[in-house]
């Protein structure tokens, strides 16, 4: 038999190409072909097409093949068929409806160490890692983690966390590996989470349902605008624990999803209201959120922002003055 499971073949006397997904005890091979209908064929009929070349990391060329298996997927496709002797290549499948900012770790001694990130938009595969075949323990116990990108509906919905597990040993023995109609070869594919368990999970949170502290700040109409020699000169502090009373847990990602649409609501209001001036506390810490804002202030025509007072703020702050 010179077909294997995964093989791309050529289908003689039509103008076909399609998939080797099993090879029956009579002899006969079911191909799968880009339609998703498996056939059997004798092997005669059959011809042997080349591999196609493989991507660098982080490019994306596994193509998703069934819509119907919506989830967020790993998938460790063998170098050399159902072999791990020459290895694996591990990718990160997103079946999904959204983008999201994905992160994996490996678990050493309940310690988390991270090895990847990367923006995945809806319905893409990025390649993770290669891995030798004695390395392939230590990418059988990970952590994984992302928070999708709603931006546009202003929607903010919690990270989705999993612990992924994998017995070492699936990964040498030939039944381990199954055909993927989903990517069109073999491989160990682990579902880190389905659809179903996505919505489920992750209820939609309206960034204007959140209970925000009170600023004893008075109503404005946005259509009129003070005049010139009454401009406001305000201050805002972007501290996550002087914008919500209420969390549970610190998530990076999605406060400072929260502190920059605050930002921009802020800024809404001080060009609608003719305000002076807004000085931003963004605080010292790390210098994300500080960089976060200087991206989003070029956006903006007729202002100039500095740092504000050294001695009133420190370092912490950002003064925006209005033209």
């Amino acid at each position: 038999m010179n077909f294997k499971l995964g093989d791309n073949v050529s289908i003689l006397n039509e103008k076909a190409e399609g998939v080797v997904t099993a090879i029956n005890r009579d002899n006969s091979i079911d191909v799968c072909d880009k339609d998703g209908f498996t056939r059997k064929f004798r092997e005669k009929e059959l011809i042997l097409l080349p591999k196609a070349a493989k991507s660098q990391q982080g490019e994306t060329y596994l193509p998703l093949h069934e819509k119907n298996n919506k989830g967020v997927y790993l998938f460790y496709i063998p170098k050399n068929n159902c072999n791990n002797d020459d290895g694996l290549d591990l990718f990160l499948v997103n079946n999904t409806d959204y983008s999201f900012y994905a992160e994996l770790y490996q678990i050493d001694n309940n310690k988390k160490l991270m090895f990847y990130q990367a923006q995945i938009n809806a319905g893409n595969t990025s390649k993770v890692v290669s891995i030798n075949a004695a390395e392939t323990e230590m990418y059988c116990n990970l952590w994984f983690q992302c928070l999708f990108n709603l931006d546009r509906q202003q929607l903010l919905i919690p990270p989705l966390q999993k612990e992924i597990k994998i017995k070492a040993d699936k990964f040498f023995k030939p039944s381990g590996y199954c055909f993927s109609n989903m990517i069109k070869s073999v491989a160990i594919n682990f579902c880190v989470a389905s659809e179903t368990e996505i919505i489920t999970q992750n209820k939609n949170i309206n960034i204007e349902n959140i209970h925000f502290k009170s600023k004893d700040e008075n109503q404005v109409n946005k259509n009129s605008k003070p005049h010139h020699y009454n401009r406001k000169e305000e201050e805002f502090d972007l501290h996550i624990t002087e914008i919500i009373e209420d969390f549970t847990q610190p998530n990076h990602y999605q406060y400072l999803e929260l502190q920059l649409n605050l930002f921009r609501k802020k800024m809404d209001e001080a060009i609608q209201q003719n305000y002076a001036s807004v000085v931003f506390i963004h605080g010292v810490g790390k210098g994300i959120l500080k960089e976060a804002l200087l991206k989003e202030l070029i956006k903006y025509k007729g202002i100039k922002y500095y740092e504000a007072s050294y001695q009133k703020y420190g370092k912490g702050a950002l003064k925006v003055e209005f033209i």
